[in-house]
């Protein structure tokens, strides 16, 4: 998609606390564009089941995208500035750092996470 056309259209932003910029909007402004939000909303499902209900458009993960692109009849396309990939990180209390059943459920949490490594 043309970088014009990408900024001309109106946004569904993925923004649980309700805010009107996020990453893309970082990335965009790094090469001196600015894009049109129309909507926020506070689930990724959210934001998809809302662009297959209008005219909108919305970045999401890309493993999202091609996961929903069938069910919700989306075309995905590359946006068409460079994002830096999403940085995510587990945190817990001290305290259960030597728990077993909390050791065992962020094993398992961080063992479903790997599928969405790009470096993998």
């Amino acid at each position: 998609m043309h970088m014009n056309t990408f900024c001309a259209l109106h946004h569904v932003l993925f923004s649980p606390e309700g805010n009107l910029a996020a990453m893309g909007d970082a990335a965009l402004n790094r090469v001196g564009k600015q894009r049109q939000v129309a909507m926020t909303v506070p689930v990724f499902s959210g934001v998809c089941r809302a662009v297959s209900e209008s005219d909108l458009i919305a970045l999401v993960p890309a493993q999202l995208a091609r996961k929903v692109a069938k069910t919700f009849e989306l075309k995905v396309f590359e946006p068409p500035m460079h994002i830096e990939p999403a940085l995510i990180i587990g945190i817990w209390h001290k305290r259960s750092d030597n728990a077993p059943m909390a050791a065992w459920m962020r094993s398992q949490v961080f063992e479903l996470m790997k599928a969405l490594d790009l470096d993998s």
